[in-house]
């Protein structure tokens, strides 16, 4: 019986050369094994860039869907203030309407020839927006008025307009109280003020 000769279909140069090298020549010398591997690669990458637009995209609308709840938050606390702010101002209205009213009455006063009506006017004219006077006491020769604002610069301005109006002189400070109201600040105040009297 003859004994099967092997036959070594690798060529003895192949052999020779570095592992690496054989690896390499085999890939370049196979045509099937080349294409697989430029497809797995494509595959390969194409799932990659998938997987990294997906997690990207799933960050940005988690991101966004929290933007858009705290938007709402924000939306929701910015109307609740309005809303009280609205109250407060309302309330602060019927005062100075009740006030008015009181003025009025007191327009068509007079004590001797001393003009009250004539300064409780110009007074009004002064008065700042925003700035209320709940209560003003004539005196022979002082006035005291008591108010109540929501931004206490008012209460400069308006004794300012007083010293420069011709009517009244040396307007000061007698008392200020803050008071919170709705998460709101009002501050509550007191002054003097000197009346020019004007003789007819």
């Amino acid at each position: 019986m003859e004994k099967l000769k092997q036959v070594n279909l690798i060529p003895k140069e192949v052999l020779r050369k570095p592992f690496l090298r054989r690896l390499f020549l085999i890939y370049k010398k196979n045509t099937y094994l080349r294409n697989f591997s430029v497809f797995f690669l494509i595959v390969a990458a194409a799932s990659i860039t998938l997987l990294s637009i997906k997690f990207s995209l799933k960050e940005d609308l988690e991101k966004t869907v929290y933007a858009a709840k705290e938007a709402k938050l924000k939306l929701a606390r910015f109307q609740s203030q309005l809303l009280r702010i609205e109250k407060i101002k309302l309330e602060l209205i019927r005062e100075d309407s009740s006030q008015n009213q009181e003025l009025e009455l007191l327009f068509s006063t007079k004590a001797m020839s001393r003009k009250y009506f004539e300064l409780l006017t110009v007074m009004a004219e002064l008065v700042p927006q925003d700035l209320w006077i709940n209560r003003c006491s004539l005196f022979e020769d002082k006035i005291q008025i008591s108010g109540s604002t929501l931004d206490n610069q008012l209460i400069t301005q308006f004794m300012d307009k007083l010293d420069d109006s011709g009517f009244f002189n040396n307007s000061r400070f007698t008392s200020s109280e803050k008071q919170e109201r709705d998460s709101h600040i009002i501050y509550n105040f007191q002054i003097y003020t000197d009346p020019l009297w004007r003789v007819e």
